[in-house]
């Protein structure tokens, strides 16, 4: 797995366009993960009080389930790429324009349900050239994963067949009140995203981040 210092233009497999993402970092450290291995299911929502989100039939919603096999890598696809952080305002930017560019995205998100605002803006994507063969929401696959709480083999599962990786979590500023949250969010669960990936071989880890742009502010000084 290669991890990124200073990003250069991301291309896809089949295509010569280009899109920066931004500088990118990481660290990766020793895994240390209970050997579970969480199988992906389709949910379903018949018999529930709740409705799902409005979504196109193409739109994949898949969630983790505990089962007890060890999991053996998956085999790669270039053109598939695995988005932590996809309901984020960086996180979102980063699936369109992948998509745009003719990527596929599993988009990894906490909750499922809340995810439809992420849709809806693929929905919209107007495409042009060879990536627009395919509509937008086709190419976006939504999995629930708790990078935080997930066990280490969830995390893998969930990555699967991508062979590229972006990270864009990050504490929210809105819960400032919250002095946890950039070591549980930026720390704890970025390493554990970290370590996944490297378990999964994907081929390139990208960490997008505003940590460390600023000598002050939230959450920088409480990472310091």
């Amino acid at each position: 797995m290669d991890t990124v210092a200073s990003l250069s233009p991301l291309r896809h497999p089949s295509s010569s366009s280009a899109c920066k993402l931004g500088t990118a970092r990481t660290t990766s450290r020793p895994a240390a993960a209970s050997p579970r291995r969480l199988k992906l299911k389709q949910r379903s929502f018949i018999g529930s009080s709740r409705s799902p989100p409005a979504r196109p039939r193409s739109w994949s919603r898949v969630s983790a389930s505990a089962s007890i096999a060890a999991a053996e890598p998956a085999e790669k696809e270039k053109d598939l790429v695995f988005v932590a952080g996809a309901t984020g305002r960086v996180g979102s930017r980063a699936v369109r324009e992948l998509i745009k560019l003719g990527f596929r995205v599993r988009a990894a998100v906490r909750n499922a349900e809340k995810a439809s605002s992420l849709v809806q803006s693929v929905q919209q994507l107007k495409v042009d050239g060879d990536a627009a063969a395919i509509s937008p929401a086709e190419k976006l696959e939504i999995v629930e994963c708790n990078l935080e709480k997930q066990a280490q083999d969830g995390i893998v599962k969930a990555i699967g067949n991508a062979s590229l990786v972006v990270c864009s979590i990050g504490a929210s500023e809105k819960e400032i009140l919250d002095v946890t949250g950039p070591y549980r969010i930026d720390y704890m669960a970025t390493r554990n995203l970290v370590q996944a990936a490297t378990t999964a071989k994907v081929e390139h880890f990208i960490l997008v981040t505003s940590l460390g742009t600023n000598r002050i502010g939230f959450p920088a000084f409480l990472l310091k």
